[in-house]
Formats: structure tokens, C-alpha cells, sequence
């Protein structure tokens, strides 16, 4: 679904193919990876995004070697129950308060105790004119990319072709449980853009995840909560209008 996001929702069919036989990129993929190194792989994602939820990979650490297995034989046989049920201990549902529950007529919040996080893991992926590998300042390379994320109208868009940045989003603003952080928010955090240069920005771009177009301003602990990928990260696509 993610590369469906890259392409716009619209990826050509069938899709092109190119076999490069030389020139291995070694620095961005693992050459001839073993099942088991993949499975290593997945694990060790999933730890992140637990470090970035909860500060420490406690949840995904107290596993026994029996749920690791049935979690990861779920992805593998596309079993839904199987994968869900250790999804939920990793990934327990969230205090109804960072979703916008509403209160109950006695003024408690509907839905019982849920977790907190610390921070919700996402990635953006961002769409540019090219390939940027500048892994120099910060400031420099977002005002680069943004720029090219305007302008860009690529008819078949290239995952090379789209800057990836990863950021640890709260849930609210400056710690107050009654403001929600947006898609917008996330994304200005995350690239450090001021509010009105990011208003302005957004309004010319789409945000996509799992396929669909989201508002800019959902609240990002709801997209945590519903469109979250198998990695137990929310991956949101930035494209051109």
C-alpha cells in the first residue's frame, strides 16, 4: 500500500521493471537477506517504534518466544487474528482522550483505562523533483525539498524520488491533553517549518496513507490508532496536489 501512496493511489499496470545485474546498492539494500534476517529485521522495527511509543522496548522484550513466532507467522500466512493478538499487547489502544472520545453525561471519559504513549512513530515521505542525499544541514534540505514538493507533477512517481523524514510527534500540544496535534502539526514538527510557511505548504499537497487521503487535520493519534502498518509505524506520502 505504501508504493500505491508513492504513485499516487494510480500506479501504472502493469507495473515496469528494471534488473539491475551490477552495481548492488549495498548501502540502502541487504544483498541475498536469509528468512530469518528478514524476521531479525521486522523485529528490530518493531522495537523502535515501541522505544519511540513507550521509551524502552519493555512490551516487545517481555514476549515469549512462542508470541514472537505466532506474531511474525501471522504476517506470513496472513492470519489477522493471530498477528492482531500480539499487536495489542505491543500496541494496547490508547487513552480515549487523545482520540477526542467524548465525556460520559457524569463528566468521566467513555471507554475505560487505556494507555498513554510518550510519542507516536511515523515517517513522512515526501515527494521532490530527484534524489537528494545532502545529509547536510537541516533547515537546508527541507526548504530544498519542500520547494520541489510544490513544483513536482511526476506522472509516476519514484520512491528515490521522495525524502524521508522520522520524528517522535506527541500527541498534543505543549503537553495539553485538550489540544490534539493535526497531520499538519506532525509534519511541521518534523521538518521544522513554521506555522504559516507549513499552512502554506499543506494546502498545496495531499497526504496520503493506506491508500486514502487524509485531512490535514486529523488528529495524528487517531491515524495512530486506525491506520497504523504492520511495522507498528504510520507511514504518511506528501505529494503535489
Amino acid at each position: 500500500m505504501l508504493v500505491s501512496d508513492v504513485a499516487k493511489g494510480q500506479p501504472e499496470l502493469p507495473w515496469s521493471l528494471t534488473l539491475h545485474v551490477r552495481k548492488f546498492p549495498t548501502t540502502k539494500l541487504v544483498p541475498g537477506p536469509s528468512v530469518q534476517s528478514m524476521k531479525d529485521m521486522f523485529m528490530a522495527m518493531i522495537k523502535e517504534s515501541d522505544f519511540i511509543r513507550n521509551g524502552s522496548t519493555k512490551r516487545v522484550m517481555d514476549l515469549a518466544k512462542s508470541d514472537q513466532m505466532q506474531f511474525l507467522e501471522g504476517l506470513e500466512t496472513h492470519s489477522f487474528e493471530k498477528y492482531y493478538a500480539i499487536h495489542s499487547i505491543i500496541v494496547p489502544l490508547m487513552d480515549p482522550r487523545s482520540l477526542g472520545v467524548p465525556r460520559t453525561s457524569s463528566g468521566n471519559i467513555s471507554g475505560g483505562s487505556r494507555s498513554q504513549p510518550k510519542a507516536i512513530p511515523l515517517k513522512f515521505y515526501m515527494e521532490t523533483k530527484g534524489t537528494q542525499e545532502d545529509s547536510g544541514n537541516v533547515a537546508t534540505t527541507n526548504e530544498r525539498t519542500m520547494t520541489a514538493a510544490v513544483g513536482a507533477n511526476a506522472k509516476q512517481a519514484d520512491i528515490g524520488m521522495f525524502h524521508v523524514s522520522q520524528f517522535p510527534v506527541p500527541l498534543s500540544k505543549d503537553g495539553q491533553s485538550d489540544s490534539a496535534n493535526t497531520v499538519a502539526d506532525a509534519f511541521k514538527l518534523c521538518y521544522e517549518i513554521a506555522d504559516q510557511s507549513g499552512d502554506a505548504f499543506v494546502s498545496n499537497c495531499l497526504c496520503l496513507s493506506q491508500g486514502i487521503a487524509v485531512p490535514w487535520e486529523t488528529p495524528i493519534s487517531w491515524l495512530a490508532e486506525n491506520l497504523y502498518y504492520a511495522d507498528c509505524f504510520l507511514h504518511l506520502v506528501v505529494v503535489s496536489a
